[in-house]
């Protein structure tokens, strides 16, 4: 993954001047069908490399990643007859509020958690496992008020954070422990052979 994602912060830089829409939505495009055909379709590991990108407001990579992020998470559907684990809302919880960090005007933030909202479940999903405590543990300590509203993820998105890439590093950290916990490998890197060719070469 981190070969992936420092691909793609090359192609950030390479861009980094770049005005013209039509080139930014060809990158984009390509940037997008990479990760699915490598991550075989595969949304988790797509989101995940999301949360790998250590983006700023106002950077040249955001007129990139913005599309990126908009392609990927505008797309996103909330799953029926699945209920949500506490690690997987975290992971889109987390990518959502990164997205809204890259945007300074509320309108935007705000059409943003608009499409959050028709992803996440309206309250955050509780501990089952000893495992699944540092998920928990990421977010706000809710208010007694708050705790009795149904919609607690509004309100989570809403709420400013720690710092978003703090956050990122922590859930990384849990989510590792997590799959060697689950005697699974820890994430490899992707096929860059699979890779879409440069469109602009």
């Amino acid at each position: 993954m981190d070969v992936l994602v420092d691909y793609i912060r090359y192609k950030c830089s390479a861009l980094a001047g770049e005005r013209n829409p039509a080139v930014l939505l060809a990158q984009c495009n390509q940037i997008v069908s990479s990760l699915y055909i490598i991550f075989d379709g595969d949304s988790e590991f797509v989101t995940l490399t999301l949360l790998k990108m250590d983006l700023l407001a106002g950077s040249g990579a955001v007129a990139l990643m913005y599309p990126v992020f908009e392609q990927i998470l505008a797309s996103q559907t909330r799953r029926s007859g699945t209920p949500f684990g506490i690690m997987d809302y975290v992971r889109l919880l987390l990518c959502y509020k990164k997205w809204k960090a890259m945007v300074p005007a509320r309108r935007d933030k705000d059409a943003i958690s608009a499409l959050a909202l028709k992803v996440l479940p309206q309250r955050c999903p509780q501990a089952k496992t000893k495992q699944d405590l540092p998920f928990v543990q990421m977010l706000p300590r809710l208010s007694a008020s708050a705790k009795e509203q149904e919609d607690e993820t509004r309100f989570l998105l809403a709420k400013d954070l720690m710092e978003i890439e703090q956050l990122c590093a922590i859930y990384f950290r849990e989510y590792e422990k997590r799959f060697f916990q689950r005697n699974e490998p820890k994430l490899a890197a992707p096929n860059t052979d699979m890779m879409l060719p440069d469109s602009s070469a």
